[in-house]
């Protein structure tokens, strides 16, 4: 068999910049790292070798010709060297051109020789053409253009013999032309499944050679280059019913990358389980489940996984685009970021069941949901204590309750937090949500509650602010059973167009227990923006008393049928509100202090107020009914009130005992400025300003003997 390379064994020196030879050179070899020119002794013996073979020892400098080539007695010539040297090189006008100062030892050429150098690469089209090629050596290096024709996956492979490995079809491969002799895959750093055998033309199963390439001892895998059919591989078996149905499993540190896309042929499997593997980075990838109205499967699952994150990709069609779960010893999750996504035509997503400490999900686009977005909860989960959520600068939009199979009875939620989960930020996110009012359940914007399931599992330091939530039958709803939610904030959102409430807090129903404490509700807008309905700003529910402890400072609620409707136990405050062109503007039941509250323009009552110790410095600025009306309760104190401009009387108190009405300022009623129902008893009403321009009724109506010190003009 013919073993050498056909070659010539003459040396060329060119002109690195200007494309010709080095023509009429000097050229001196010494010594590695040493001078050969100036210095003779540093100098080596250079032997030539002339074309007849013969070999002679000559002097320096040697020479070129004029075609750029060592000549001796006007014939090319071959220069040889024992061992390394250093070599510098004049042109003819004695400017160096090239110097080295070590050019070490070198090989025969033949086959032999050079099939095990890496500088020696044999190309061939595709990998079966290697598989059945005669003239494999052990060591070469081979260049595969396609894995197949027209899929690419073109990688280098190398020859190795089949004794040192097994065979697996995806990465090592069996030569047929050479039977003692196998491929392996070349591996350097990354890899794309078409190099394992991977179609993707998404009709073909690529199952099996993607899940070589997560396999496989790389840092990265890229997607890149087509669409990849799963087909469903195994369960994991769960200790509650939520079994995971996987067509990818990756169980070990990975970065997945690339333009393409896997789809899944069922829509009942996850197409990536990432189980137990830390460091996990997933970005730039789409996972399509391909179904219209996707009831199960997923996209991603994490279980047991630390430091993980999805970003930049695109999940549609399919059920889940994203979980964080538990494994079946209750281990959790821990560290996640889930940003810059895109999910569309999903049913929800989040860390539901299972749960996962200190996630992030922000920045993503969610469009065309039918059940929840993003719902951060521990629901079913053996685990306690999962906290440390943030879900930042989302936007969700599309939501549809038409699709009402597997979705709570049509229930649809934006965001959710609940069921065991601690410590949790929900801001700057838009919620679009139900325009065409199709579902049959209550469509929640922002949802904290409790578990109805597992009430011995509360909710607590949850702050929502900055948000801007739109169309929902309630804008934000907190709702608990029959545990304690505590330490919430509400601060700062925009709250537009609710169908029923803008905010609501209330227990689950009338036979829930639970109670919603340390609550602030501060500096929230509220817009009623051509709504149909009755909708209410702000309501805690009054009929059930769960609220204590609460702030509710600082919002702004214009054009609902009622602003605010606040009630509870205990330590309740309403300070410093404004209500715009509501039709009621505050309703108020059982609340320790009414304090700097301002109503402006409401069609019916601006304030009615039961069972309330302290109605303090509010203002009324136009009310189509009465503007104060207190109820109940004993020694209310009402005083310092602002109250004009207002359609009936000025403050009107109703079967209250010990009352007393001082310092507050009234004018321009139509009717009484000042009235204490027969039903009240022992009140005092004493140093008020009243305007006596009334158009019908008394200035002052009071069944009581002390009205000293009232200013009546």
């Amino acid at each position: 068999m013919a073993n050498s390379i056909v070659s010539t064994p003459y040396h060329y020196f060119g002109a690195f910049n200007k494309g010709r030879p080095v023509f009429n050179a000097d050229i001196y070899v010494g010594e590695p790292d040493l001078d050969p020119e100036d210095i003779s002794s540093n100098q080596k013996q250079v032997t030539l070798r002339q074309e007849d073979g013969t070999e002679v020892e000559v002097g320096q400098p040697l020479n070129t010709g004029s075609g750029g080539y060592i000549t001796y007695n006007n014939s090319v010539a071959t220069a040889l060297v024992d061992g390394a040297y250093s070599i510098i090189v004049f042109d003819s006008q004695g400017n160096q051109i090239y110097y080295s100062s070590n050019v070490t030892d070198g090989v025969p050429i033949t086959v032999e020789s050079l099939a095990t150098q890496n500088f020696i690469v044999y190309n061939y089209d595709t990998l079966n053409d290697a598989v059945i090629s005669t003239t494999l050596v052990d060591g070469q290096a081979l260049n595969i253009k396609e894995r197949t024709t027209g899929n690419g996956g073109g990688a280098m492979w190398d020859v190795v013999l089949s004794s040192t490995v097994t065979e697996d079809t995806y990465s090592i491969v069996q030569a047929t032309g050479v039977a003692t002799l196998s491929l392996v895959l070349r591996l350097d750093g990354i890899a794309n499944p078409k190099m394992f055998g991977a179609t993707g033309d998404g009709s073909t199963d690529d199952s099996l050679p993607c899940q070589a390439a997560l396999d496989s001892d790389v840092d990265e895998v890229d997607f890149t280059g087509g669409s990849f059919l799963i087909t469903l591989q195994g369960v994991i078996e769960r200790p509650s019913s939520f079994n995971i149905n996987y067509g990818l499993q990756l169980t070990d540190s990975k970065k997945i990358i690339g333009s393409g896309s896997i789809v899944t042929a069922s829509s009942t499997i996850c197409a990536l389980l990432c189980n137990g593997a830390d460091d996990i980075s997933i970005e730039g990838i789409t996972i399509d489940g391909q179904y219209e109205f996707p009831t199960n499967g997923q996209g991603v699952i994490f279980v047991n996984c630390k430091n993980t994150s999805l970003t930049g990709c695109l999940i549609k069609n399919i059920y889940a685009p994203w979980k964080y779960e538990e494994n079946e010893a209750g281990e959790i999750c821990d560290t996640g970021i889930v940003s810059n996504n895109r999910f569309v035509n999903i049913g929800q997503s989040g860390t539901k069941p299972g749960g996962v400490n200190n996630i992030v999900v922000s920045d993503n686009v969610y469009r065309d949901i039918f059940q929840t977005a993003i719902s951060i909860e521990a629901e079913n989960s053996t685990a306690t204590g999962t906290s440390g959520a943030t879900v930042t600068g989302n936007i969700l939009s599309g939501f549809d309750g038409t699709n009402t199979t597997d979705n709570l009875d049509g229930r649809i939620q934006g965001i959710v937090v609940s069921e065991n989960f601690n410590k949790a930020v929900v801001s700057n996110n838009v919620l679009t949500g139900d325009l065409d009012g199709t579902h049959t359940g209550i469509s929640s914007g922002i949802l904290i509650s409790s578990s109805p399931a597992q009430d011995d599992t509360p909710v607590t330091e949850v702050i929502v602010t900055g948000n801007v939530i739109a169309d929902w039958d309630y804008d934000i709803y907190v709702v608990t059973d029959n545990v304690t939610l505590s330490h919430l904030m509400i601060e700062g959102n925009t709250i537009v167009s609710p169908k029923s409430f803008g905010i609501i807090i209330a227990r689950l129903d009338s036979g829930s227990t639970g109670s919603i404490e340390n609550i602030s509700v501060l500096g929230n807008y509220g817009d009623l923006d051509a709504s149909t309905g009755t909708p209410t700003g702000i309501s805690a529910d009054t009929a059930t008393t769960i609220l204590q402890k609460a702030t509710i400072s600082g919002n702004t609620m214009n054009g609902f049928d009622v602003g605010y409707n606040i009630g509870g136990l205990s330590n309740i405050a309403l300070v410093n509100n404004v209500a715009t062109d509501c039709t009621s503007s505050f309703d108020v039941d059982s609340v320790a202090v009414v304090q700097g509250n301002s109503s402006v323009n409401s069609t019916n009552a601006a304030f009615t107020i039961r069972n309330t110790e302290n109605v303090v410095g509010n203002v009324v600025d136009v009310a189509g009914a009465s503007a104060m009306t207190i109820f109940a309760g004993s020694g209310a104190k009402i005083h310092s009130n602002v109250i004009s401009g207002v359609t009936g009387a000025g403050i009107t108190v109703n079967t209250a005992t010990n009352a007393v009405v001082t310092n507050n300022s009234i004018s321009n009623t139509s009717g009484s400025t000042i009235r204490i129902e027969a039903s009240s008893t022992g009140c005092t009403v004493a140093n008020n300003v009243l305007d006596g321009a009334v158009s019908s009724g008394a200035v002052l109506v009071v069944p009581v003997a002390d009205t000293s010190g009232n200013l009546v003009y």
